[in-house]
């Protein structure tokens, strides 16, 4: 009997309404795709950090690892004589590029410069069980001996002995491969795109001369590792770090988890664009067959069993839906794949491999799950109202329920309660500062939610004042009547207004984001690169990710050299910058060292948010005393301001700076130091520079100091010039590939809103079908009932949007200067330009337009009769 009844009953209503149906199936899936899709999307990204992490890890119990250029061989000897530890293996890690690569389009080689004798036992290079190395005595005996990948050799055609030009820190030098190996271990890691060397050829070609960049440890196992973890901090001090495999993969997972925050919080909010369908959609099936669920109920069905048939009926509806919502979040989350790993390992400088998306059975049970409970929340409150009328009255005619009562005075009520969120959103955002407990990444996303639930009761009530209000002008008669239909019934309107508002202030929110981050960042790339008659001087690769080769400071004799130098007093035409990431007190920060490049450059690298450029140049490198720059944000991390002492753990021990300044960077999220390149020096013994600048003479352009210089360098050196402006490029390149997840899901919300609306009309359409067939019977023309209806959605668009401004604005205010600046680390400043307004406003109106077209063609398509009879 339940299969008939679900038969004839259920699966026909839902063939019989194909485009009802197809909503209710569209809001489900486009919900769940992309919220699924960033969940697939973060599982890849850990997945790959963690495979990175087990990959070079190994067999070792715990890993030494320090600042970016490395630390000592005294730490080794240190670690060698330890009790508990059975065998101690250093290694170098460096990036190189290829001469047949000068853009580094491909991305850099990693070169791993290995004690041969010792690091199998840590790490897996062979899974075939071929020789690595045919003939190690010659391999050993020649210092530009490498081993490639199998698989980066077959690539480019190379074997044994083929020849390899290589940037290295004393320009391009010719290798040999004399090994190759297979892609597991490091290799997996690195995508084939790795190379290995012998640790003192690697420390001599890549400026790592008497360093390491990490020790594996392999202990005995009698003792505790934690035992030996702990000695170890007090014996090498908080400039280092001491993790086991766990530790590690949580510190690479922290580097990603804001972005993962915030992508998925956007993709939960797209999800309950989706929701407000399901809601809509049951609540009309459900009012629509209040006289067959009357008629169940005379013929003596019980309420257990009109419960079972319409949760059958939305149980079946919704796992279709989930099961394609799950396809298209595997396509989205393939799509974004590449983009979201190559800007990580740019912006974080994370190794983030070529990320595989893989869907498995729990992935496939959260959508189902997500479907499922969406659909069963929907359907309880409109299931449970219809079976509380008595069956007679149920099989009386009636108007669609919209779930909203259709007084006014509710909507008062809700709109009072959602200007009350809206208030908790921005006081509790703003009072963080001073409340611990507010500030933390849990709590902070709070705001957002409570933000919008304030827009979704507060929106409704607005545009019905803002409608009631213009109804008061001279207006034309359609318009006007057009505003009379809105605001005769204000449930309907109010219901409507809801999916333009909540879709609508998505975009808003995701855009104001994305606009805010981009441009704050660009804005400062550019503030600090704007210095006149100056290009910039690399290896090939990306200097915003550090995917460059280090050069020694003696190149600057060359570069000198060329034609069209600046001279002039006070400046030095020729100046040398070094970025590198230090540890302190544990945690990644990074340290800029630069050169003093004279009071002629109006030390435009420095951007202060207190305090004169000019002065706070000259304080920095004034010789009398060890001065620093400290970024804002780790200004606030460690309590300090500007005046104050800093200590820093240095290879040379620690060394007291004054803070002279407080400076706006967006290197790292943690924070940025800068100091001068003579302090650093002395302090870390470290000769190399990540990139020179030239002063050039200024009559002649940047370009064409470029053009007239360039080819020669990348000929003989190997060596890219450019305009600083590049680096503002690669810094947009890497933002536009972070953010293209929140751009995807911003169009999905926007879509999904403009589904909700064309929903909302085609019920409000359906729900006047008698007062539409009035109208027509006494004289009005299709033509002008399609006019009417067009003017009815654009005029509600129109408000709906004005609203949606008016309050998502300030909620998106709130919620990127201080919850996003938060969970990102950075302090990022609020842009929303009038431009910006205009194209979203032009959207909102086409969606609106759009959403209206089909319903006003229905109704212009209505015959009197069927109309008139409608019930």
């Amino acid at each position: 009997m339940f299969f008939n009844l679900f038969r004839y009953f259920s699966l026909r209503y839902l063939l019989l309404n194909p485009f009802r149906t197809l909503l209710t199936f569209l809001g489900v899936s486009l919900g769940i795709s992309p919220f699924l899709s960033i969940l697939l999307l973060n599982d890849a990204t850990l997945r790959s950090l963690n495979e990175n992490v087990e990959s070079m890890t190994g067999k070792a119990d715990l890993t030494i690892t320090s600042d970016g250029m490395g630390f000592e061989d005294s730490v080794l000897e240190k670690v060698k004589g330890h009790p508990g530890i059975k065998s101690a293996i250093p290694l170098i890690i460096n990036y190189a590029f290829l001469e047949e690569d000068p853009s580094g389009s491909t991305g850099p080689m990693i070169f791993l410069g290995i004690d041969l004798l010792k690091d199998s036992s840590v790490r897996e290079y062979n899974k075939t069980g071929e020789d690595i190395i045919p003939d190690p005595l010659a391999f050993l005996n020649q210092a530009d001996s490498i081993i490639a990948t199998r698989s980066w050799a077959k690539e480019r055609n190379l074997d044994l002995e083929s020849p390899v030009e290589l940037l290295t820190k004393q320009g391009v030098k010719t290798f040999a491969i004399r090994g190759l190996v297979d892609d597991v271990g490091p290799a997996k890691a690195f995508n084939g795109r790795m190379a290995i060397m012998d640790i003192d050829a690697a420390r001599y070609n890549f400026g790592r001369d008497g360093l390491y960049d990490r020790i594996d440890l392999i202990l005995d196992k009698s003792i505790p590792v934690s035992t030996v973890k702990t000695l170890l901090k007090e014996i090498l001090g908080s400039r280092f770090r001491i993790e086991d495999k766990e530790e590690q993969s949580v510190s690479m997972q922290q580097m990603v988890k804001s972005i993962q925050d915030v992508s998925g919080m956007l993709g939960l909010i797209a999800f309950l664009v989706g929701f407000l369908i399901i809601v809509n959609t049951v609540n009309t099936a459900i009012s629509q067959r209040r006289k067959d669920i009357g008629s169940l109920r005379a013929f003596g069905a019980e309420n257990s069993h009109i419960v079972a048939l319409f949760a059958g009926e939305f149980v079946f509806l919704s796992l279709l839906s989930s099961l394609f919502g799950c396809w298209l979040g595997i396509i989205f989350a393939n799509g974004s794949a590449d983009q979201m790993a190559a800007g990580m390992n740019a912006t974080l400088l994370t190794n983030v491999s070529q990320m595989d998306i893989i869907f498995t059975v729990e992935h496939l049970l959260k959508g189902l799950a997500l479907g499922l409970v969406s659909s069963s929340a929907a359907l309880v409150y409109p299931l449970y109202k219809a079976l509380q009328i008595h069956p007679i009255e149920a099989i009386k005619p009636a108007t669609v329920d919209f779930g909203l009562h259709q007084r006014p005075r509710n909507l008062v009520l809700f709109g009072y309660l959602g200007v009350l969120l809206l208030l908790l959103t921005g006081l509790g955002a703003a009072s963080s500062d001073g409340f611990e407990v507010l500030r933390g990444k849990d709590v902070q996303p709070l705001f957002l939610f409570t933000g919008l639930a304030g827009i979704i009761m507060t929106g409704p009530y607005l545009v019905l004042l803002f409608l009631s209000n213009l109804q008061r002008l001279p207006l034309p008669f359609l318009l006007n009547f057009s505003l009379a239909n809105l605001l005769k019934n204000p449930a309907r309107t109010a219901s409507t207004s809801i999916h333009l508002s909540l879709g609508f202030s998505l975009v808003i929110i995701v855009s104001a984001i994305n606009i805010s981050f981009k441009s704050t960042i660009i804005t400062w790339a550019n503030a600090i690169t704007s210095t006149p008659n100056v290009v910039n001087v690399t290896s090939w690769g990306s200097v915003s990710g550090l995917q460059v080769q280090p050069l020694h400071e003696s190149l600057k004799e060359k570069l000198s050299k060329l034609p069209h130098i600046l001279v002039a007093e006070g400046r030095n035409s020729v100046s040398g910058i070094r970025i590198v990431p230090v540890t302190i007190f544990g945690e990644r920060f990074m340290l800029k060292a630069f050169d003093n490049p004279g009071p002629l450059s109006l030390y435009q690298f420095i951007d202060p948010i207190e305090g004169d450029r000019i002065e706070l140049g000259r304080s920095l490198f004034d010789p009398t005393q060890d001065q620093i720059l400290m970024s804002e944000t780790m200004l606030s991390k460690f309590k300090k301001r500007p005046g104050d002492f800093f200590d820093i753990e240095t290879p040379a021990g620690t060394k007291r700076f004054r803070i002279g300044g407080n400076i706006r960077e967006f290197a790292s999220p943690n924070g940025v130091i800068y100091m001068t390149r003579d302090s650093y020096k002395k302090y870390w013994n470290d000769p190399l520079l990540t990139l020179f600048t030239i002063a050039h003479s200024p009559e002649i352009s940047g370009q064409a100091f470029i053009d007239l210089v360039g080819p020669e360098l990348n000929q003989k050196e190997h060596l890219m010039v450019n305009l600083p402006s590049k680096i503002g490029q690669e810094v947009q390149k890497n933002l536009n590939n972070n953010m293209a997840m929140s751009d995807s899901t911003k169009w999905i919300a926007l879509f999904i809103g403009t589904l909700g609306l064309l929903n909302s009309f085609l019920i409000g359409i359906l729900q006047r079908f008698r007062e539409l067939g009035c109208i027509r019977s006494i004289g009005m023309t299709r033509a002008q009932l399609l006019g009417m209806i067009l003017t009815e959605s654009v005029t509600l668009g129109i408000t709906g949007i004005f609203v949606a401004f008016l309050l998502t604005l300030p909620v998106a205010y709130v919620w990127v200067n201080w919850t996003l600046s938060r969970l990102l680390g950075w302090k990022v400043e609020f842009y929303f330009t009038g431009q910006d307004l205009l194209t979203l406003s032009v959207i909102g109106i086409v969606v609106s337009l759009s959403a209206g077209i089909l319903p006003a063609l229905r109704a212009a398509k209505l015959k009197l009769r069927e109309a008139l009879e409608y019930e």
